[in-house]
């Protein structure tokens, strides 16, 4: 843990001298490292999850161009008012940036970088990735419900995790979203899918009420570790 700690710091610090001397991609790349150190710290220290989760999230708005602008996006209520629909398929990452550049008063190319920033920060969790394997070897079925949009997902899908899962639902490929019933509704059907005998897991409260009204039998995935031994003891 304490050597994790000073991996961080230096990271961190790194990623603070590269952003003053305005060399934005070694700051970048810094930064990144220094979250990757953070979740690691998360896992070793359950007790302090929520610090190290806390100091990743602001980690996160430290982007490494104008600090004002993940900041203000994040205060002022961007992603609330557009990523749903970036996730539902209704806009591309081409017209996001372009919301992104009026509402923020930005120009296009800075707020393209931020964009990129975010998708290239998306970073496996190595428990999660070993339980969906350890499920898939147990010879359960594993289907991907995931609101996601069209770009992130074509970054992701060639990750190894995603080669576990029988059947794919991705939110902004069916312009359908959770925790819209009718998702729930497409993957049951798709996949001939008895809901009652359909565990649904996911780390959103809104999601998990649906999914049960659906007919889904649920775990809220909001702790990783309890998460993962709930599901344990479950199909035990």
């Amino acid at each position: 843990v304490a050597y994790l700690r000073e991996l961080y710091e230096k990271a961190y610090n790194e990623g603070l001298r590269a952003n003053e001397n305005r060399n934005y991609a070694v700051a970048k790349r810094k930064f990144y490292e220094a979250s990757l150190y953070l979740k690691k710290l998360a896992q070793a220290e359950p007790g302090k999850r929520e610090l190290y989760e806390n100091r990743a999230e602001r980690l996160m708005r430290i982007y490494p161009g104008d600090k004002a602008l993940p900041v203000a996006l994040f205060e002022r209520g961007f992603f609330e008012q557009y990523w749903t629909e970036f996730d539902r398929g209704r806009l591309n990452q081409t017209q996001l940036v372009k919301e992104m550049a009026t509402f923020a008063d930005r120009h296009y190319a800075e707020c393209w970088d931020f964009m990129e920033f975010i998708k290239h920060s998306l970073d496996d969790l190595p428990a999660t990735c070993q339980l969906i394997e350890e499920l898939a070897e147990r010879g359960y079925r594993l289907f991907c419900l995931s609101n996601m949009s069209e770009e992130y997902y074509d970054y992701l899908k060639d990750r190894r995790v995603f080669s576990f899962f029988e059947g794919q639902v991705i939110s902004a490929l069916e312009g359908l979203i959770k925790p819209d019933i009718a998702i729930f509704r497409l993957i049951s059907e798709r996949y001939h899918l008895a809901p009652a005998e359909t565990l649904f897991i996911d780390d959103l409260e809104r999601n998990i009420r649906a999914a049960g009204e659906w007919g889904f039998q649920t775990v809220h995935f909001a702790d990783r570790e309890k998460g993962i031994a709930d599901i344990r003891q479950l199909l035990a």
